[in-house]
């Protein structure tokens, strides 16, 4: 049976469900956020750079020709809009995230 019970300290009620406390939760939820939108955006340029080129080969006809060189500056605004985008979709989910009652977890 899961333990569930609360600690109070000054001002701040704790929920305690199995030893983990809810900043606790909320924590790991924002370095796990963090952590997986930094390697998805590392990995995307990684991957970008070394896609790009044969897409471009292929899709390149007599007719239209792309440009065949990086620009970094379009790459460092695309990363910034991703990390953007990720900011707003993460501010939307720990909004939530206050709201949830660790009780009604399991």
């Amino acid at each position: 049976m899961k333990e569930s019970y609360s600690i109070e300290e000054g001002d701040k009620l704790h929920i305690v469900d199995n030893n983990l406390e809810e900043h606790k939760a909320k924590g790991y939820l924002t370095r796990e956020a963090i952590i997986t939108t930094a390697v998805g955006l590392v990995l995307g340029v990684a991957l970008g750079a070394i896609i790009t080129p044969p897409v471009i080969a292929i899709l390149q006809q007599p007719d239209l020709e792309f440009v065949k060189h990086f620009h970094v500056s379009a790459w460092a605004v695309a990363v910034v809009l991703e990390a953007a985008f990720a900011i707003i979709i993460n501010t939307g989910v720990f909004n939530k995230v206050k709201k949830l009652n660790l009780r009604d977890i399991a």
